[in-house]
């Protein structure tokens, strides 16, 4: 009990833990899936251009979960067209230059 009031808010140790618990599972099982991802890409990466085909695969995949949405759907001409304008207006952007990358690090220095 004493712990409790040197804490500005409740805290159920026993609830915490088990969520400790259960959040480190879940993060070396996220690390192990990662290391076998790069292992099946390192497996490919002659047989094809592994970028295009990934970037490939998170495009039809987002379209498909944005087309499936449900409370939002967007059916794919409707993205079709979205994507369309968004090319259109970075297209722009960069041939005005006003489309420039941000460094990576932010130059605190100055």
């Amino acid at each position: 009990m004493n712990d409790q009031l040197a804490m500005p808010f409740y805290c159920d140790e026993e609830a915490a833990g088990r969520f400790l618990t259960q959040w480190y599972a879940i993060e070396q099982e996220e690390a192990r899936l990662r290391e076998e991802k790069r292992l099946l890409k390192a497996q490919f990466q002659d047989d094809f251009p592994m970028r295009a085909f990934l970037t490939a695969f998170k495009v039809v995949r987002a379209r498909r979960l944005l087309d499936a949405h449900p409370k939002d759907p967007m059916p794919l001409a409707h993205q079709g067209h979205i994507e369309a304008m968004v090319e259109r207006h970075l297209d722009t952007l960069e041939r005005e230059g006003r489309f420039e990358e941000a460094p990576a690090v932010p130059d605190m220095t100055r």
